[in-house]
Formats: structure tokens, C-alpha cells, sequence
């Protein structure tokens, strides 16, 4: 075993894992438009709070859900991300590719 090792045979250290083909574009859609949307995840409230919202009341939000904003390509879920800022602008990072896309 250690001849065969040392005999210079494929080794796991050095095989890599076949790249998937590249994704080949067409031209004529970079133009085409697409609505793009971020969504916060649900939040619950009573129907009794809902009706006695008014203008200038605040909803309280669950901070940890910053973490889960879906961004939505269409009406499908694409991408996940986390709610920040970037030169004074609301943003968001994506994390993660969405697993139904």
C-alpha cells in the first residue's frame, strides 16, 4: 500500500470535482425587465389590533427576522438575505440561494 501511495497514482489531495458547464447567456434578454422584491417573513396580529390601526402607529418587529429576507424574482423566491445598510441606504446581502429555485 505505501508503494502504491508513493507511486504517484491520483490522490484525493489533488482530484478535484468536474466543474459544471458554463451557462451560456442570450444577448437579447438583457434587456428585458423583471420586477425584483424583498420580503420581510409574516408577522402575526390580532384582527382587533389591525382594525384599530391608524397613521403614524408603530409595528413592532421582530429583529431576528432581519436575518430572513426572501428576494423575490417575480412571484418566486430566488434568493435569501439579511436586512442592513450601505452608504446611508437601506440594503440587503444575500446569503444564501433560495432551495426552491
Amino acid at each position: 500500500m505505501k508503494k502504491l501511495a508513493q507511486s504517484g497514482g491520483p490522490s484525493s489531495a489533488t482530484t478535484q470535482a468536474p466543474q459544471p458547464p458554463a451557462i451560456k447567456w442570450n444577448r437579447t434578454l438583457d434587456d428585458v425587465p423583471i420586477t425584483v422584491s424583498a420580503q420581510w417573513p409574516t408577522m402575526k396580529i390580532t384582527t382587533r389590533a389591525l382594525l384599530t390601526l391608524k397613521p403614524g402607529e408603530i409595528l413592532e418587529l421582530n429583529p431576528e427576522l432581519s436575518e430572513k429576507i426572501e428576494i423575490r424574482l417575480g412571484s418566486v423566491t430566488k434568493f435569501k438575505g439579511r436586512l442592513g445598510t450601505r452608504e446611508n441606504k437601506w440594503a440587503i446581502e444575500i446569503t444564501e440561494i433560495s432551495k426552491s429555485s
